[in-house]
């Protein structure tokens, strides 16, 4: 017998990519094995138009079905339950992750329909996101920030920047209600930016068309996301005044401290986090370290200081995935933050003479030969990404 999870939707049948899920009918019989790949135009519409479930086999196998069929049946979670175990490595679901909310944003870039549902979409990533993070932050944060290097940069700055907004929160004693809110806002503050991608060219200057129109795109994702049904007040106020400053400089609307919500702020200093430690057409991401201090010098101006405290202590320095040079010429990757001790846990993944390792070597930056001296960009270190994920993995 197959365990449904929920309805099928487009965010989930990604074309010329093998499928994440198993697909089944109402009864619970298997209708597309997982890692099937559609490349059949038209195809994905008539899975969803005929009311299909994500699900797996709880015997392992394929499931047999059932002979009567039910309007709603009772092994379908609600939908807002993640639709995937948390089983895989971590790191690899965090990265996973990425594509799936890049296909959502897709949708609601698009017409509305009634084959999605948008808002329940985003609040089942949410929720598996806060799973995530709930079960081990550090790779969550690595896999997010060392996914840059793919092609879909704007739905990682999205997803990095909802992780780091959801560790400064629960810290700061939010209620469980506006945290996924709040997640939900994030995942989304910045869809509309997706029409400027490929309009603004990758040189300085902009047409004040296209200036007025960065400026007001808080208002457009906020009308994107009513469009296609969203009504949750707290999300769509979090999404339109996440570029609010507290010294009344921000836009759209020029609001002061005392007139934006404070979740609002903070996802305001997760976003400019985000931005600047992913890359860009533009420039290459900023080192973590360099972006705290960065943020740091715009306290109580941009960001409230509270706030600030949190993300720097949480990340530190050096934080989860964080490409660094050490003092006897290794390259190695941070894997955990070690917030009890002055120094991250490192595992080497370029020998001194600029070698990649085919065993990846755990140090102890405490001791001086291992001390760190600087970082590297994830640019530089692609030959050995796989060598970074299996220490995740393994």
């Amino acid at each position: 017998m197959a365990r449904l999870t929920r309805r099928l939707a487009f965010a989930d049948v990604p074309m010329n990519k093998p499928l994440e899920f198993a697909i089944y009918d109402q009864a619970g019989n298997l209708i597309l094995r997982k890692g099937f790949v559609i490349s059949m135009p038209g195809f994905a519409e008539k899975l969803v138009s005929r009311g299909y479930y994500i699900g797996e086999s709880n015997d392992g196998g394929i499931a047999t079905g059932r002979t009567e069929t039910s309007a709603a049946p009772l092994s379908v979670q609600h939908a807002t339950s993640p639709a995937r175990k948390i089983s895989e490595p971590i790191f690899v679901l965090a990265s996973d992750f990425i594509h799936a909310v890049a296909r959502i944003h897709k949708i609601i870039l698009g017409p509305p329909s009634n084959l999605a549902n948008i808002e329940e979409l985003i609040k089942a990533r949410a929720t598996q996101l806060i799973e995530l993070l709930k079960k081990d932050s550090d790779a969550v944060i690595a896999a997010l920030y060392l996914s840059q290097l793919g092609q879909e940069t704007r739905a990682c700055k999205h997803v990095l920047g909802a992780a780091i907004a959801y560790l400064i929160a629960e810290k700061i004693g939010t209620d469980d209600v506006l945290l996924h809110s709040l997640v939900c806002a994030c995942l989304t503050r910045d869809v509309s930016l997706y029409y400027f991608d490929s309009a603004i060219p990758a040189r300085p200057g902009i047409s004040q068309l296209d200036e007025k129109g960065l400026r007001e795109h808080t208002l457009t994702a906020a009308k994107l996301l009513e469009k296609h049904g969203v009504k949750n007040r707290e999300w769509l106020r979090f999404v339109v005044e996440h570029h609010e400053r507290p010294d009344g400089n921000g836009y759209p609307l020029g609001k002061k401290s005392g007139n934006i919500h404070e979740l609002s702020l903070l996802i305001a200093l997760a976003d400019s986090y985000a931005a600047m430690v992913v890359s860009n057409k533009w420039r290459a991401g900023i080192f973590p370290a360099n972006s705290l201090k960065d943020v740091y010098m715009q306290k109580e101006d941009r960001y409230l200081e509270k706030h600030i405290a949190i993300l720097i202590k949480t990340l530190t320095r050096f934080p989860a995935g964080t490409i660094v040079a050490l003092n006897n010429g290794e390259v190695a990757v941070v894997k955990a933050t070690m917030h009890n001790r002055a120094s991250p846990l490192v595992y080497v993944i370029y020998d001194e003479k600029g070698f990649p390792k085919s065993e990846s070597i755990m140090r102890d930056t405490m001791q001086p030969q291992y001390g760190i001296k600087g970082c590297i960009s994830p640019e530089r270190c692609k030959t050995a990404m796989l060598a970074i994920k299996r220490i995740w993995i393994e």
